[in-house]
């Protein structure tokens, strides 16, 4: 057992995200004696190189929790044994973030928490065959398909990158989506009242494919009123259908559109404020390159120089025994505690 604590810190939009979370928590619950108990969680608005979006308003009290003198009393509690260096410190640290153009918008502003994950209800918001989400499932049977060519993939524009070349963050996806017929669209009304999500996000499809095997990825997005228009990506992530049973085992082939088979992506976790007027997107693609490589939907892991990749037809289902839907952590107010109120 490891029983050095630690303090956890990590951004939004980092690739190592869910990674940092995940090692905060089993240390903190099942770490050995001395580190039981005894770790801090710390997530920020960045992204693992520190790059600031030009299509995102940061405020200016990003630095509200002064990063360094949490470490320098963290290391005085458990180097120096000063049993009084770590007082009034929280258990979590976190940015809330959200509408960056509404002076009285919730988020924008650190949160502090005594645990993690906050207690928060699962909503889930249902795809419906006419582009909506919607708080119950479709009450007939419909699909959605797009035809997903290989040599022509979605972009990567924005999210958890890592690599230089590519841009990470919340950016617009206005400029992705434009001009693209492979590219499925979902989307609440406006909303009457603003919606808190914090913690883990999964999508679940209903999903088949003319392909004995293909990705699907699904893009959270906060849809801004008219009159602004941005579409600013708040989390992403992708799926490989044959890893649907696991990823220790490889699920038999598709056996064509009619072989409809249950998909979970997982989009890792958030801190976001979806603000009145504001609505809830869910891109659902098969592709986003170059930061995840391209299925070549012939059964292949990768795409071989001498062996040539298809196109693929791929369905999205939605009934009520096919209730494919984005699943967030809604969090209420009671349990949203800012920095600045708690100290």
């Amino acid at each position: 057992d490891i029983n050095a604590p630690a303090m956890f810190v990590n951004g939004w939009y980092d690739i190592f995200l869910q990674g940092t979370i995940e090692g905060f928590l089993a240390r903190e619950h099942k770490g050995g004696e001395r580190a039981r108990g005894n770790n801090y969680l710390i997530l920020t608005w960045a992204t693992h190189n520190d790059e600031r979006s030009d299509d995102y308003h940061y405020r200016d009290n990003l630095g509200r929790v002064n990063l360094g003198e949490l470490r320098d009393r963290f290391f005085a509690r458990w180097l120096k044994e000063d049993a009084h260096a770590l007082d009034g410190v929280a258990k979590v640290y976190y940015y809330l973030m959200g509408d960056d153009t509404d002076p009285q918008a919730p988020g924008n502003r650190w949160m502090q928490a005594d645990t993690w994950p906050l207690p928060a209800e699962t909503k889930p918001l249902y795809l419906l065959p006419d582009g909506r989400l919607d708080d119950r499932p479709s009450a007939e049977a419909g699909w959605r398909e797009v035809l997903f060519d290989p040599e022509n993939p979605v972009p990567t524009y924005g999210g958890a990158n890592l690599l230089p070349n590519l841009k990470a963050g919340p950016w617009d996806q206005r400029g992705v989506v434009a001009g693209r017929k492979d590219i499925l669209r979902f989307a609440t009304p406006p909303l009457s009242d603003p919606l808190t999500a914090v913690g883990r996000v999964t999508v679940r499809l209903y999903v088949s494919s003319d392909a004995p095997d293909t990705d699907f990825t699904a893009k959270l997005l906060d849809i801004y009123p008219e009159g602004d228009g941005r579409e600013i990506l708040v989390t992403d992530n992708i799926r490989r259908v044959k890893t649907r049973q696991g990823f220790d085992r490889v699920a038999p082939p598709l056996q064509g559109l009619d072989d409809v088979v249950e998909l979970e992506i997982d989009l890792w976790s958030i801190g976001w404020a979806f603000n009145r007027g504001h609505r809830i997107g869910l891109d659902i693609a098969n592709s986003n390159y170059p930061r995840f490589e391209v299925n070549p939907n012939t059964g292949d892991d990768f795409p071989q120089p001498w062996k040539p990749m298809r196109k693929a037809t791929n369905r999205v289902h939605m009934s009520p025994d096919r209730p494919s839907a984005l699943l967030l952590p809604v969090v209420r107010e009671k349990e949203l505690i800012p920095v600045a109120d708690a100290q």
